[in-house]
This record gives structure tokens, sequence and C-alpha cells, in this order.
């Protein structure tokens, strides 16, 4: 029987030489060094770090969608009709009374009307067609008025000199909408942040001219859309979704024989 001793002297002896190789492939090698006689260290390229991350953190892909309209008959027979009645293109901005600046869209009804309640507020809408600034066919749904918690009905129409209003009901205001064709004109003044959002916070100053609660509700719907009226006063686009509320909605003279089925003209 061998020494015990030794047999343990041996076994000290192989893990010493084992840490021994353990700690030389542990230390890195050196950096190269390029002409210069400074140190090459180079880093990894971006794609390498972005695939080694989680999916969950990846850049999001944009999806583009096409902004053209549809080129056939039926489309060019909307196009030509909403043409006939709409005098501007796009979203427009003025400034009607010096410093104070409004904005604008011209369009003609769908025929196209819902009903949406949110916190307790009924919401009457119609659908809107206008031309973007490159003269594409696009679709907004507006507030033809709505009822608060105590059931009121405020319309959302723009009174005429005479001071009458175009509809004073949500019958009369469906008789009216469910119609395709009518020229219609949304405007909104005052409370603008220059030509970029609707400064809902200073809706307050004009109060005198709106409907009572609508400033806290447009504030409320701007928040809840993530700044949708941004988006449409910025890009002429309407964000889905989204609708336009607290606009003036004005009935233009003229109005326009539409054909069926207008949706599938819409990008």
């Amino acid at each position: 029987m061998r020494n015990p001793g030794t047999i343990i002297v041996a076994l000290l002896i192989l893990v010493l030489i084992g840490a021994m190789f353990y700690m030389v492939w542990r230390i890195p090698a050196p950096a190269k060094v390029s002409a210069t006689g400074t140190p090459d260290y180079r880093v990894m390229p971006l794609r390498s770090i972005t695939e080694t991350l989680d999916h969950g953190i990846t850049p999001q892909q944009v999806v583009s969608k096409t902004t053209e309209t549809p080129n056939n008959a039926l489309c060019s027979d909307v196009l030509a009709a909403v043409r006939a009645v709409v005098p501007l293109n796009g979203v427009q901005f003025a400034s009607p009374g010096g410093a104070t600046r409004s904005v604008a869209v011209y369009g003609v009804t769908t025929g196209e009307t819902e009903s949406r309640t949110e916190n307790g507020i009924e919401f009457d809408l119609a659908r809107l067609l206008y031309l973007d600034n490159d003269k594409a066919l696009r679709s907004l749904l507006f507030a033809t008025g709505y009822v608060d918690k105590s059931g009121t009905y405020f319309p959302m129409n723009v009174t005429d000199p005479r001071g009458k209003q175009a509809w004073a009901t949500r019958q009369e205001a469906e008789v009216i909408f469910q119609q395709s064709g009518k020229g219609i004109r949304l405007t909104l003044t005052g409370f603008l942040r220059g030509d970029k959002e609707i400064a809902w916070e200073s809706c307050e100053q004009w109060s005198y001219a709106n409907p009572p609660g609508i400033c806290s509700l447009g504030l409320d719907l701007e928040l809840a859309s993530h700044g949708g009226g941004s988006q449409f006063l910025q890009t002429g686009i309407a964000p889905e979704g989204w609708f336009a509320f607290g606009w003036a909605v004005e009935l233009n003279a003229a109005d326009a024989t539409m054909p069926d089925n207008t949706g599938e003209c819409v990008p």
C-alpha cells in the first residue's frame, strides 16, 4: 500500500497545475496595436448588439400605408364629387383676429353616423370626406353634438346671422348627417398653439363662445387619444380612432351627388 502522505502531495500538485492553466485561460488577449502604436480597441457593431437583445425591446418597425386614392371608376366619381364642393384641400390655418389662430377643414358627408359613450358622455358622430394636401381622399369622424351627464344635448353647429341653428336636437342632426354629399366646414378658433396642437388648457378663455364643460371634455379626449388632434393638425391625416371634437360644424350651401360605397376609396 502506498504512503498516504505521498498521495496527498501528488493531489495538491495536480490542483496547483490545474489552477495555473485556468488563470492563463482567463487572461484576455492583448489588444491589437495599430500602425500608430496605439491599442486598437474595436467595438461590436450596432447590429450585432441589437441582435443579442430581447425581441421585446428591439426598435419597432414602421408600417407604411398607401396615401393614394385607388384608380378606378367609382373612386374617380367620388373624387370628382368631393372636388366640386371643397374649395380648399387639407388643414387650413388663418388669423381672423390678428394673433388669434383658427383652423378649418372642408369636406362632404358620407351619410354615415354613429354614437359613442365615454365617461358617461354620449357623442354623436358623422363621417366626412376631404382631400389632403396631396389631393388624396381622406376620411374624418367629427362630433355633431353631445349629451352630458345631466341629459342636456349640445349641438356643435354654427348659428347663422339671424340666430338660427341648422339643428337643435339629435333627431334633427340625424336627418342632416345621414344624407351623403352635404357640404361641410369644420372650424376651431382661439385656443391653438401655433399650428401644432389644440391648447385645451386655454379653452376656458373662450368659454363664452362654447357649450359648458366642453373644455374639460376636449382635454380628456385629447389625452385619451394620445394627441390625436395634434397629429391631425400636423399631418393633415386623422389618426385611427380619433374624432374631431369641439370643432364648429357649418353647412355649406353647395352639396354633391355621391355614389354608394365611398368607403373603399379612402386609404
